[in-house]
């Protein structure tokens, strides 16, 4: 132990040798801690975002989808998904999320730093690093309250970090922007702000307000109107194309009628519980959310962390309550809220540090046994935290739901031209376009953003709804559904739950197993 904590404090003095090897030091240890679904196999919003980028590389036959005709919301990162699934180098997905956790870890032991040395020597560092670690992954529940999601979660089910490697990910470059902007570099912290935002375009507002913010305090602490229009000029150039992008293809409307009628589609239908405050507002979880973010801007002394958490916590509240007086459906999609992504486990993170401040005040570590003690019972925990989290991330991997056997037959005999109708409501199908390669009708899951399409994909849903109904729709009613849905879409292959539906005469049995039936449709 002496050993180690000779070598922490040399490291120390090498500052940017230090700075690189604590980088990927976090991004295993806490890449290993936070359990990953295999890539196309879980049920989430991977098969949303990851489906054009696969769709343009040519994986299977997705590319005959329809989904993959419709506009593309995401450009930069399918362009990144597209080039990764080229060089058929796939496992870097899992790369890409560590680095993610390395930046998204060290920017907040950075951000932490700049008003508590976690760095101060082994004992402090590891002991942050247990805390960090244990309210992302050791879950304890109490009233509908699951302290490893809502202590670094945002409100509305939105986060930073998910079970799998998406564009909401990124959000840690804006971690890294409020690190970056405390330790004055304000153009690199400008750069990973346009970085979160081309990659998922969900971040603008949170960029907007943050750059705000920088610009105010500068503007406070004197520096030159020069230099500060440099800021917003540069924050504007980063930003401009994927907001041209989103103005032109996504946002203005087709029709004009139809505007109105897709956003009440994608707010109230699809994504009530991201866009509907009175929805996510009324959980558990959220006073204490908002609780531990007003808490964190108290406890923090009068700084520049401060007035970033207070005025982004400003921005989130004045533009929430615009949104629900206003009832503005365009303002729900937008969700200013989602700023707690990063608002929320930066505050718990701040009152950590305050904790473990508090901690070595109670407790005497002064002297070298003591010290010893402690720190050898730091790495025994972190060391069983990593062990128990990655003994989880391979049962994860190893675990095959009853829909495997189904979406490994299709894989295998998928033919071009072929279409799949799919329960559209079942979880475990979610997944099914991008395990299998293999096109289907449509599903709940996977919308559009355009006018026009959401408009298209709402008139499909309801066609797969009448179809697998059955308490709604008669067998007779239900058949007939099915005929139009082939004759207009051209679907020839067709997914039931057994013991779910009878099959109609225009199916022909083709596969079948413990939770499966499917058909193929005879012409």
């Amino acid at each position: 132990m002496d050993f180690l904590d000779r070598s922490f404090t040399q490291l120390k003095t090498r500052k940017w040798l230090f700075q690189v090897l604590e980088f990927f030091f976090l991004a295993v240890v806490f890449g290993l801690s936070y359990t990953q679904d295999p890539i196309y196999s879980s049920a989430g919003n991977q098969h949303t975002k990851f489906l054009h980028g696969l769709a343009n590389a040519g994986r299977g036959f997705l590319s005959q989808d329809w989904f993959a005709s419709t506009t593309d919301p995401l450009p930069v990162f399918s362009f990144l998904v597209q080039i990764t699934y080229s060089i058929h180098v796939e496992y870097l997905f899992y790369f890409y999320y560590f680095l993610l956790f390395g930046a998204y870890a060290w920017s907040i032991v950075g951000i932490v730093s700049s008003f508590y040395d976690v760095r101060k020597n082994l004992l402090r560092y590891l002991l942050f690093l247990i805390l960090l670690i244990a309210i992302h992954t050791v879950h304890i529940k109490f009233f509908d309250v699951d302290t490893g999601k809502f202590l670094h979660q945002g409100v509305a089910k939105q986060s930073i970090l998910m079970d799998v490697f998406q564009p909401a990910c990124f959000g840690a470059f804006i971690l890294m922007s409020v690190y970056l902007f405390l330790i004055e570099r304000r153009f690199l912290a400008i750069l990973a702000l346009g970085l979160a935002s081309n990659l998922h375009p969900a971040y603008i507002p949170s960029m907007g307000a943050l750059v705000s913010i920088y610009i105010f305090l500068d503007l406070r602490d004197g520096r030159s109107a020069k230099k500060l229009l440099s800021m917003g000029v540069f924050a504007l150039i980063l930003v401009m194309p994927v907001v041209i992008h989103m103005g032109l293809s996504l946002i203005q409307p087709s029709i004009a009628v139809l505007q109105d009628s897709a956003l009440d589609i994608i707010v109230n239908e699809r994504i009530p519980h991201h866009a509907d405050a009175s929805i996510w507002a009324t959980k558990p979880d959220f006073p204490l959310q908002l609780a531990l973010v007003i808490g964190a801007a108290i406890a923090l002394k009068r700084s520049k962390l401060r007035a970033i958490v207070a005025g982004s916590l400003a921005f989130a509240v004045c533009l929430t309550l615009l949104q629900i007086v206003s009832n503005s459906s365009f303002l729900a999609l937008v969700a200013p809220w989602r700023i707690s992504v990063f608002l929320v486990p930066l505050s718990s993170c701040v009152l950590l540090v305050k904790l473990e401040s508090a901690l070595f005040e109670i407790v005497d570590v002064s002297s070298a046994t003591k010290y010893r003690f402690f720190l050898r019972s730091c790495v025994a925990i972190l060391t069983l935290l990593v062990i128990y989290n990655s003994v989880a991330q391979v049962l994860v991997f190893l675990e095959r739901d009853n829909a495997i056997p189904l979406l490994n037959y299709i894989n295998q005999t998928k033919e071009s031209g072929s279409i799949y109708l799919v329960p559209p409501d079942t979880k475990k199908l979610q997944k099914f376009r991008l395990y299998t390669g293999a096109p289907i009708f449509v599903n709940r899951k996977t919308h559009p953003y355009r006018d026009a399409e959401v408009i298209e994909w709402d008139k499909r849903l309801g066609l797969a709804e009448a179809f697998y109904n059955v308490n709604r729709t008669g067998d007779r009613d239900r058949c007939d559904v099915l005929n139009r849905i082939v004759e207009e879409y051209g679907v020839s292959h067709v997914v039931v739950q057994k013991d779910r539906q009878a099959p109609c005469a225009e199916l022909k049995s083709i596969y079948s197993d413990r939770k499966y039936l499917l058909y193929e449709v005879v012409q």
